[in-house]
C-alpha cells in the first residue's frame, strides 16, 4: 500500500474512532468510548488494536490480550446473550483502478425498476450487507434482459472514504461481474477525491477474491458486537 493511501486510511480511522492519529500506529490496546451503550467495535490495524466500547466495559476489556479481541469468542463472555457479531471482517484499500467498461449502466440509486429481480433473488442479509440502499450516485450495474444482474455503489463516509458495496444475482455469479462493477464505482470514488474502501467478512471467500483481484490490500480487521435494540 503506497504511503498516500495509508495516510488517508489512517486519517479516516482516527476520525471514525475519535482518537488521535498516532494511536492508529501505536502497538497495543487502546480503549475509546462507543456512542452506543449496547455496542462494541474492535479495529485491529497492524499491532494496534482499538476497542470502542461503553465505558462500563473498559476495565474488563483491558484485561484481555489485544491480539485475541478480534475473535468473537473472546467478547462473547462479556456481552449479554443473544448479541449479534459481525466479523471478523477484512478492510482494504487500493490506489488505482481501470477505467469503467463501456457496457456498464449508471443509475441514480437502487430504487429503479431494473433492480427488482436482483433484490428479490439476493438473500435479505446479503442485500443488507451490500449496503446499496445507502449508496450515493453513481450506482453502476450490468444489465441482462432489461434487469440488473450485478451492481455496485458506494456510501461516502466522513468526507474521506467511498465505502463500496456489491451484489450479484445468484444465477450470474462466477463471470467476473462483481469485479467489473466494483472497479467502476471505485474509479468514480477516486475521481471524486475519496478513498475507495472494500470491506467484507473473512468467511465470504468469493467477496474476498473480488477484493484481492482488484488490488485491495488489507489495512484492518474489524469486529462489531451489538445487543438489545442495537442488534436489530
Amino acid at each position: 500500500m503506497d504511503p498516500a493511501t495509508r495516510s488517508l486510511a489512517e486519517q479516516f480511522w482516527a476520525k471514525r474512532l475519535s482518537c488521535a492519529e498516532p494511536v492508529i500506529r501505536e502497538p497495543g490496546l487502546h480503549l475509546v468510548p462507543h456512542p452506543s451503550s449496547a455496542s462494541i467495535f474492535v479495529v485491529a490495524i497492524g499491532s494496534s488494536v482499538i476497542a470502542a466500547a461503553p465505558p462500563d466495559f473498559h476495565n474488563e476489556i483491558a484485561e484481555l490480550l489485544p491480539d485475541v479481541l478480534i475473535e468473537p469468542s473472546t467478547l462473547a463472555g462479556l456481552v449479554p446473550g443473544g448479541a449479534t457479531f459481525i466479523g471478523p471482517a477484512f478492510v482494504g484499500y487500493a490506489s488505482s483502478f481501470a477505467e469503467p467498461h463501456p457496457d456498464l449502466v449508471v443509475f441514480p440509486n437502487v430504487r429503479s425498476v431494473e433492480f427488482g429481480p436482483l433484490k428479490a433473488a439476493v438473500p435479505d442479509q446479503e442485500w443488507l450487507e451490500a449496503n446499496l440502499e445507502a449508496a450515493e450516485p453513481p450506482v453502476i450495474g450490468v444489465l441482462s434482459g432489461g434487469s440488473v444482474i450485478a451492481a455496485s455503489g458506494a456510501e461516502p463516509l466522513l468526507g474521506l472514504v467511498a465505502h463500496l458495496g456489491v451484489a450479484t444475482h445468484p444465477h450470474h455469479r462466477g463471470r467476473g461481474l462483481a469485479r467489473r462493477v466494483v472497479s467502476a464505482v471505485a474509479f468514480a470514488g477516486a475521481e471524486a477525491g475519496l478513498l475507495p474502501q472494500y470491506q467484507t467478512l473473512f468467511s465470504n471467500r468469493s467477496a474476498l477474491r473480488v477484493g484481492e483481484a482488484l488490488g485491495f490490500e488489507q489495512f484492518a480487521t474489524t469486529l462489531a458486537v451489538r445487543w438489545g435494540s442495537a442488534a436489530v
